[in-house]
């Protein structure tokens, strides 16, 4: 449940609509005269910023207006003033304008060689309008939530997902400067404390998120993410805790994951990764026997999960030595997506684990066929004749398994060239292939690795030839394949053997 912070569509707002939202406001923008020309001026500003325009030049003649010494009625009405100049802050900063400016270029005339926060500035503008107009509050909002908050929220999920934590706090609180009333600026700091092992803080900013979340339908799809980041916070908290506190920590944390598992329209990929770590839980809370309570819903109701879900639980009832349930998961998964060479290799090894063997031989020779140079595919058939040769008498065939045995156990440990994969994603728009060749042979070896992508029949959806040049004896080699077919045409892979 690592995952990347992302912002949701909804929060990306068009140009503020400042005629429509004024009708609601009861804030006078036309008196005195000189605010009245200020304000259209930032209409037409804003028309400009709507139309992905500059409007510079404009705002610089809204703020020269409201701060003209000269103007009649000067001081008139300043709650007005500071409304219409919290706006032209907002849309400079939509407009390019750095963040901190000196007040005589952006046209202000009072104390022009002044520093100006602009973000600070215009939150202390509208906040105080707001203060005094509360039915402004729908404008006021509208322009919080404009261009340079989302600007400053992108950046900030930017730099926390490529791990810079002090920039993406910095960008974070100051994106809460400008709106406050949105989870995603918490959600990132949430996950910079989570970075930086502080638990509780993260827990403190996860659940404001989740608090600010469930004030507007606008952010509904966070609701269910931030409760999966809540649950991740209290697993990192109790798998670090101190032994005395751990188990009371790991059942908080339980009960955690349970809430977030409870959502039906949870991503398949998320709700694996959650099993997981609940499945993790179970032993530090001192109950490791009801570790199978993690899987019993999806066992009841197999087809109404995903290949991920499905898999990860398996693996689960297969740790806890439950093959019987690990048989039922993995052949749900199999029937979902027979090309996948983890539900290939994890039901063939719960059919070895509940003796069931002759079972197991297609599913090998099919793996085996995936992946004719993974030599953990071939001990497979190891595994299933030691256990045949175990369970008879019969000379004859025990002498027949044990050949098969020695054979399969002397391919496994002297396979010549082995190709480990390490990474199998099916994305939006390409399918990835990371891993190494290995020659484990004693001369050099020319290798050219041609992988096929397959759909659910078997049939060939995409190609990809890798030449790996001269392998030298001893030596490995890694690879990276990225074939542009998307994840719902792809159900698995193959490759040619490498002799």
């Amino acid at each position: 449940m690592k995952g990347f912070l992302r912002l949701a569509a909804a929060a990306l707002f068009l140009a503020p609509g400042i005629a429509s939202a004024q009708a609601d406001c009861d804030a006078d923008l036309t008196n005195p005269q000189f605010l009245g020309r200020a304000y259209i001026a930032l209409t037409q500003a804003g028309g400009i910023v709507g139309e992905n325009g500059d409007a510079t030049n404009e705002l610089r003649q809204v703020l020269s207006i409201l701060t003209d010494p000269r103007a009649r009625d000067r001081n008139r009405n300043p709650i007005g003033q500071q409304l219409v100049r919290g706006q032209a802050y907002v849309l400079l900063l939509s407009s390019g304008a750095p963040e901190t400016v000196r007040a005589g270029d952006i046209g202000i005339q009072t104390d022009p060689d002044a520093t100006i926060d602009l973000i600070v500035a215009a939150d202390s503008l509208l906040r105080n309008a707001q203060a005094a107009h509360p039915a402004c509050e729908p404008l006021i909002s509208e322009f919080r939530r404009f261009k340079p908050w989302v600007d400053l929220l992108t950046a900030a999920i930017n730099a926390v997902n490529s791990g810079q934590a002090d920039t993406a706090e910095a960008l974070a609180r100051r994106s809460i400067v400008l709106y406050a009333d949105a989870p995603y600026a918490h959600s990132v700091l949430g996950t910079v404390a989570l970075q930086r092992d502080q638990h509780d803080e993260a827990l403190t900013h996860f659940r404001t998120a989740l608090q600010l979340a469930q004030r507007d339908t606008t952010f509904v799809d966070v609701v269910t993410t931030t409760r999966g980041d809540i649950a991740r916070a209290m697993y990192e908290r109790a798998r670090t805790a101190a032994a005395p506190q751990q188990a009371a920590l790991a059942r908080e944390a339980i009960a955690a994951y349970n809430d977030y598992l409870a959502d039906s329209e949870l991503e398949d990929l998320n709700r694996s990764v959650a099993l997981a770590q609940l499945s993790g839980l179970y032993p530090l809370a001192g109950d490791a026997a009801a570790v199978r309570m993690v899987y019993a819903a999806i066992l009841a109701n197999p087809t109404g999960y995903g290949e991920a879900t499905l898999l990860q639980a398996g693996a689960i009832a297969m740790a806890a030595q439950a093959y019987a349930d690990a048989v039922q998961l993995f052949g749900a998964a199999a029937g979902m997506n027979p090309q996948h060479r983890d539900v290939l290799n994890n039901l063939a090894a719960s059919f070895i684990g509940t003796e069931r063997y002759a079972e197991s031989f297609p599913l090998i020779t099919r793996l085996i066929q995936l992946e004719p140079n993974n030599p953990d595919a071939v001990l497979l058939y190891g595994y299933a004749y030691t256990g045949l040769l175990q369970a008879t008498r019969d000379a004859a065939q025990r002498r027949a398994y044990t050949d098969s045995l020695v054979k399969y156990t002397t391919l496994h440990e002297q396979m010549p060239v082995v190709v480990t994969i390490t990474e199998f994603s099916r994305l939006r728009a390409e399918t990835r292939l990371t891993g190494t060749v290995a020659n484990r042979g004693r001369t050099p070896k020319d290798l050219t690795l041609n992988v096929e992508l397959l759909g659910r029949d078997g049939q060939v959806v995409g190609s990809q030839q890798v030449t790996l040049g001269s392998l030298a004896a001893g030596g490995s080699e890694s690879f990276h394949i990225t074939i542009p077919v998307a994840r719902e045409e792809v159900f698995g892979y193959r490759y040619a053997r490498l002799e």
